[in-house]
């Protein structure tokens, strides 16, 4: 779990890219939560969520912001507003095919 966190914090810290990657996903039945290395969009409904998160369910697709909170938990906010409390460990890092 410590060598997903690093490799999550050394993505954050290298916003270089031309476009946004995803980094980490979890799913959980048809529900699939991922978190970017780009800032959340979100800004109007949420200050203290720094990183842009998605989740989407059935074809329907949700924007929202993330942040860690103590207790090894992932904390997103969407703009259906509705909020996920995550373990960390539920995440995987995204791989392109």
């Amino acid at each position: 779990m410590t060598g997903l966190l690093i490799a999550v914090a050394m993505l954050f810290s290298v916003s270089l890219f031309a476009h946004a990657e995803p980094v980490v996903a979890a799913v959980a039945g048809n529900v699939r939560i991922t978190l970017y290395d780009e800032p959340c969009v979100l800004t109007d409904a949420v200050v203290n969520l720094p990183n842009r998160a998605t989740w989407d369910e059935d074809g329907k697709h949700y924007e929202g912001c993330f942040g860690f909170a103590p207790g090894d938990v992932v904390m997103a906010y969407f703009d259906d507003k509705t909020v996920a409390v995550v373990p960390k460990s539920a995440f995987r890092v995204v791989t392109s095919a």
